[in-house]
C-alpha cells in the first residue's frame, strides 16, 4: 500500500465536494490564496481539530501546504472558531483541497469530520476565500449560517471502567457537586456521584461514578431530567477495554480458540466477554438460510465460551451468534481456517487431510539472516494470467499455477533493417512461471495477500484486486483455488503451492495486513465483541483512521495482540511459510511486533519478518508504534528503506522527480550513499532519516507493487531519454540494489523491465495491466542477464551481505571525495570474510564519464560494468585510474 496518507483518506470516498453553495469556479487561480475558514461543532469540542490543506491537481502531483491551522486555539466569533492562512505558490494547481482533520496527537491522521475530500474554488480576483463549515455536513457554505441552539441531548454513554460511565453531551452542563445531577440508569446500577471529565465543572463530558461493577451481558440505559428528556440512551462498552481490570479478568492465554478438530469430536471456543449468550450454528450447505442446529455454548474462563460437538465434523459449516447489547450478532469464527464461498461462514476441516501428498518437503537451506535473502514480490494472478505464461488454462490465476514447472513461451521478434528494409525474424524460447523465478536465482517469493479478502468480486467469477482488505485472516482466498465452493481445495492447493516452491529452492513469504480490515462494522470479532478490535475516538466513538482505510486495528489490546500472534503462528506452522511482510506496520504497536518475532522464532528461527515502518500518525503514544524510528526495539524485524528507494530513483509521489540513476546524482548523492550502507554505520554530516541497528533491518528496494514500476518511473522522469538510456538507468539501479548492504527486494518482472503502462496504483486495474508479460524476457534479455549476474554475485560474496553494523563500518572505506557526484568505495573483503581480498565498487549516476582513483595499483579484475555482471572477470584495470562511463556501475576485485 502507498505511504501518502492524505491520498489514503480519499480512497473510501468516491465523491468529492468542489463548489460551495451558489459558487462558481474561477478559470485561473491566483498565485496566493487568502483563506478564512469558519467551523462550528455542536458541543464546542474543538480540541484536536485542524484544517489540513493541499494544493490540488486533478491530474498530476499535489503540492504540500504547511502548517495546518488549529481550530482549538483560533479566534472565535458568534459562529465558532475561524482560521486564516495565506497559501502561496498556487500557480499551476487546480484548486485548494482541504480536510477538517481530527488529530489524537499533534499532526496525527486520526479521522476526519466528513468522509469526502473538499476543495475551495470560489476565490475572488484578489485570491480571497471565506467559507463556513458545519460538523458532519459536507457542504461548503459561502455565507454565514444560522446556528440554531441545539436541544439538550445525550450524545453517547460508554462504560470506561467497571465503575465508570462517561457521558458526552451536546452542550455543557454546570455540575453542582452533589448527587446524580439528574442522571439515572436502568439495569440495577446506582450513580454514586457525577464528576467532570475535563478541567472545568462546566463541561459537556461527565463521568458517572457507580457504587458497584457493571455486569457484561446486561443492557444498561441512561436517562436525564435535562438531556434527551423522555428518551433513553443505551450505554455501550467504551474505554473499559483499555482498563487494567478488564485485561486481568478477560485475557485468555490458551491456544485452542476456534474449532479444534478431532476425528470423533470438535471443540469450539470463542472469546466474547461482553455477550450474555453465544451459540454455535451449523448448516448443511453454504446457502442454507436458517441454521440446521443451534448449540448453546457454556461460559468458561476469561470471557470465553465453549461447546464440544460429537462426531467427525470435517466439512461442517458453522457460525457463531452472540447476544450483545440487545442484539443477536451472527459472525464467522475469527479463527476459522477455511470458509464457504465468499467467506460468509466458517468450515471445520481436518488439517492432515489437506497436507501435500507425500508429505512436506524439507525447506530450502537458508541462514536466517535477511541479508542472505533476495525477495521476489508476486501477485498470484500476475504469474499466470497473460497468454505468454504457458500455464494450463485451468490453473490460470490459481494457487496451482505456482505448482506448474518447466513452462515456457516462444517470443517472436521481428526487426527491420533501416537501409535494406529486410525483415529478420527471431524466435526465442523463454522460461515462465516458477521455473523462470527459480532460474533468476532469488531465495524467497513473497505473495501479495492470499488470506480471504473482500474485494475481487464473487470468488466464483473473480476480478483482479491486490487484496489489501482482510475478511477472514486465517483462511486462504477462495478465488485462487480450483473450486471456491470447496473448503478443502483452497487450503490444500495453497499448501501444495508452498511445497512446490520449497522443492524448487524457493522459500515463501506471506503479505499480511493486520492494520485494518475491509469493513469494521461487519468484521467477525467486532460483531462478537463490539468496539474491541479497533481504535476509536473516545469522544465521538468514530473509528480512528491512520490507515486511510476507515479503521485501524487496536493491536495494543491483549486479545487483539494474541489474535495477530496466533494468526501468523497458524500460517507459519500449518502452511510452512518462511516469512511475513507486514503492511503498514507503523500502525501496529511495538510490543505486538516483538511478540510476533518471538513466536515465529520458536517455530522456525529462519522465518523473516519485515514491513512498512512508516510513521502513520496512529492513535498510539509516542514511541509505541512499530515504525522505522523504533528499529532499536525491534531487532529481528526489517523495515522498507524509502530513503534508499527515493535516493536511487526519485520520489514515488512525483513521477518526474529524478533520483541518483535518472538525472538527480547531485541532489540524491547523500541519500544513495546512506542507502548503500543500509542506513547503518552512519556518522558525521551524512546521516539517515532513520537508523537500522543492523543491516538485516534495511529492506532495500527500487520497485514494489505500490507506485510506478522502475521502468515506468524512469520513462516518466527521463522524457527525452533514448531506449538504451532507460536500459542503462535500470541496470544502474539494479547494481545499487544488489550491491548495497541490507536485504534486496524486487517486484516480479522488474528483471525484464516490467511496465504497468504508467499506472501507479494498479490495485484493481485488471490483468491486462498487471499480468507478467513473459515474452519481454526475450525483448530485454540483456537486462534479465544483468539481474541474474548481480544476484549470483551477491549470493557468492559475503562482502555484499555483511550482517552487522560493525562489519560495515570496519570494512567499507575509501569513499570518493564529496566533490564528485560519483559514488566509489572499497570493501575489505578479507575483513568481511570474503574470498576476494579487496573489492572496489563504483556507481556513476552523472551524464559524463568520471575518472576515479583506485585505493591501490596493480591489476584489478572487472566483474561488473555497464553491460555485464557476474562473478567471472570480464576485463581488467591496471594501475590506479578507473574510468567509469556515464550512467553505469563497475565492480573490481583483486
Amino acid at each position: 500500500m502507498t505511504t501518502f496518507v492524505r491520498k489514503f483518506l480519499s480512497v473510501l470516498a468516491s465523491a468529492a465536494l468542489v463548489l460551495g453553495i451558489g459558487s462558481v469556479a474561477n478559470a485561473a487561480i491566483p498565485s496566493t490564496l487568502h483563506i478564512k475558514v469558519h467551523y462550528n461543532r455542536d458541543a464546542g469540542d474543538y480540541a484536536g481539530y485542524n484544517l489540513f490543506l493541499w494544493k490540488n491537481m486533478t491530474v498530476g502531483s499535489d503540492g504540500a501546504v504547511t502548517p495546518n491551522p488549529d481550530f482549538a486555539t483560533a479566534p472565535t466569533d458568534a459562529y465558532g472558531p475561524y482560521v486564516t492562512a495565506d497559501v502561496t505558490g498556487m500557480t499551476g494547481f487546480d484548486n485548494l483541497g482541504f480536510i477538517v482533520r481530527y488529530s489524537a496527537t499533534p499532526g496525527a491522521w486520526t479521522s476526519k469530520d466528513v468522509a469526502v475530500d473538499r476543495f475551495m474554488t470560489n476565490w475572488d480576483p484578489s485570491g480571497n476565500i471565506e467559507i463556513w463549515l458545519k460538523q458532519g455536513d459536507a457542504t461548503i457554505y459561502n455565507t454565514v449560517q444560522v446556528v440554531t441552539p441545539q436541544t439538550p441531548k445525550l450524545l453517547s454513554a460508554s462504560i470506561d471502567d467497571f465503575r465508570k460511565i462517561t457521558v458526552l453531551l451536546n452542550q455543557p452542563m454546570t455540575l453542582s457537586g452533589a448527587g446524580d445531577e439528574g442522571f439515572s440508569l436502568t439495569g440495577g446500577l446506582t450513580i454514586a456521584s457525577v464528576t467532570s471529565a475535563t478541567a472545568s465543572n462546566v463541561t459537556s463530558k461527565v463521568v458517572l461514578n457507580l457504587d458497584q461493577d457493571v455486569v457484561f451481558g446486561t443492557t444498561y440505559r441512561l436517562e436525564s431530567t435535562t438531556y434527551s428528556v423522555g428518551t433513553q440512551k443505551t450505554v455501550l462498552v467504551g474505554n473499559i477495554y483499555n482498563s487494567t481490570g478488564f485485561n486481568s479478568r478477560y485475557t485468555y492465554a490458551g491456544n485452542d480458540l476456534g474449532a479444534t478438530y478431532s476425528a470423533d469430536h470438535t471443540d469450539f471456543r470463542v472469546w466474547a466477554p461482553t455477550a450474555s449468550a453465544v451459540t454455535v450454528n451449523t448448516y448443511t450447505s453454504a446457502t442454507q438460510a436458517v441454521a440446521e442446529h443451534q448449540y448453546p455454548m457454556v461460559q468458561d474462563v476469561n470471557g470465553t465460551w465453549v461447546y464440544s460437538l460429537a462426531g467427525n465434523c470435517d466439512g461442517l459449516i458453522y457460525t457463531y451468534t452472540a447476544a450483545v447489547n440487545g442484539h443477536n450478532n451472527q459472525a464467522v469464527d475469527p479463527y476459522a481456517t477455511s470458509v464457504t464461498v465468499n467467506g460468509t461462514r466458517g468450515v471445520v476441516t481436518d488439517p492432515a487431510a489437506t497436507d501435500p501428498t507425500g508429505g512436506w518437503a524439507v525447506k530450502p537451506t537458508f541462514s536466517g539472516k535477511p541479508v542472505d535473502a533476495t525477495v521476489y514480490e508476486l501477485h498470484v494472478r500476475d504469474l499466470s494470467m497473460d497468454a505468454s505464461s504457458g500455464i494450463p488454462a485451468g490453473h490460470k490465476g490459481k494457487f496451482l499455477a505456482l505448482t506448474d514447472l518447466n513452462t515456457s513461451y516462444t517470443k517472436v521478434i521481428k526487426t527491420t533493417n533501416p537501409k535494406t528494409k529486410k525483415v529478420t525474424t527471431v524466435s526465442t524460447k523463454v522460461k515462465t512461471g516458477i521455473s523462470a523465478i527459480k532460474a533468476l536465482g532469488v531465495s524467497h517469493v513473497q505473495l501479495l495477500p492470499v488470506y480471504d479478502y473482500l474485494s475481487g468480486g464473487n470468488e466464483l467469477s473473480p476480478t483482479f484486486n491486490w487484496g489489501y482488505d482482510p475478511l477472514n485472516y486465517n483462511a486462504p482466498e477462495g478465488q485462487y483455488s480450483s473450486n471456491a465452493s470447496n473448503p478443502w481445495a483452497r487450503v490444500r492447493e495453497l499448501k501444495q503451492a508452498v511445497n512446490t516452491m520449497h522443492q524448487n529452492g524457493l522459500r515463501t513469504i506471506m503479505d499480511v495486513v493486520y492494520n485494518h480490515v475491509a469493513s469494521p462494522d461487519d468484521f467477525s470479532m467486532n460483531l462478537l465483541v463490539p468496539g474491541y478490535f479497533f481504535r476509536t475516538n473516545p469522544a465521538s466513538g468514530e473509528y480512528y483512521n491512520a490507515t486511510g482505510c476507515g479503521n485501524e486495528v487496536a493491536s495494543e489490546r491483549p486479545m487483539v495482540r494474541k489474535f495477530i500472534v496466533d494468526s501468523v503462528s497458524h500460517w507459519a506452522r500449518d502452511y510452512h511459510l518462511d516469512g511475513f511482510r507486514f503492511d503498514l506496520m507503523g500502525v501496529l504497536d511495538v510490543t505486538t511486533m516483538q511478540e510476533v518475532r518471538t513466536a515465529l522464532t520458536a517455530i522456525d528461527p529462519t522465518i523473516l519478518v519485515f514491513g512498512e515502518g512508516w510513521s502513520m500518525g496512529a492513535a498510539l503514544p509516542d514511541g509505541a508504534a512499530g515504525t522505522q524510528l523504533q528499529s532499536a526495539n525491534l531487532t529481528g524485524i526489517g523495515f522498507f528503506n524509502d530513503q534508499f528507494r527515493d535516493g536511487v530513483k526519485g520520489s514515488v509521489f512525483n513521477r518526474s522527480e529524478p533520483g541518483y540513476v535518472n538525472g538527480g546524482a547531485t541532489n540524491k548523492h547523500d541519500d544513495a550513499k546512506i542507502g548503500i550502507l543500509g542506513n547503518t554505520g552512519l556518522t558525521g554530516a551524512t546521516v539517515g532519516n532513520w537508523t537500522a541497528y543492523s543491516p538485516n533491518q534495511s529492506v532495500n528496494y527500487v520497485e514494489a507493487h505500490d507506485n510506478l514500476t522502475l521502468y515506468d518511473k524512469l520513462v516518466g522522469s527521463m522524457p527525452s531519454a533514448k531506449p538504451e538510456q532507460i536500459v542503462a538507468a535500470n541496470k544502474l539501479a539494479a547494481s545499487m540494489l544488489f550491491l548495497s548492504q541490507g536485504m534486496p527486494f524486487m517486484q516480479a518482472g522488474q528483471e525484464f523491465m516490467r511496465s504497468k503502462n504508467g499506472d501507479d496504483n494498479s490495485y484493481q486495474s485488471g490483468d491486462s495491466v498487471n499480468s507478467l508479460k513473459w515474452g519481454n524476457q526475450a525483448v530485454n534479455a540483456d537486462v534479465l542477464a544483468y539481474y541474474k549476474g548481480l544476484i549470483a554475485l551477491r549470493k557468492a560474496h559475503v562482502a555484499f551481505r555483511m550482517d552487522t553494523s560493525a562489519k560495515i563500518v570496519a570494512n567499507i572505506t575509501k569513499w570518493t571525495p564529496g566533490s564528485t557526484d560519483a559514488l566509489g568505495f572499497l570493501i575489505n573483503g578479507t575483513g568481511a570474510g570474503d574470498s576476494w581480498s579487496n573489492i572496489y565498487v563504483a556507481f556513476n549516476g552523472t551524464k559524463k564519464a568520471v575518472t576515479l582513483t583506485l585505493p591501490s595499483g596493480g591489476t584489478w579484475a572487472v566483474v561488473v560494468n555497464g553491460s555485464k555482471a557476474g562473478t567471472a572477470a570480464i576485463g581488467k584495470v591496471v594501475g590506479t585510474k578507473l574510468v567509469v562511463p556515464a550512467g553505469t556501475s563497475m565492480v573490481l576485485k583483486k
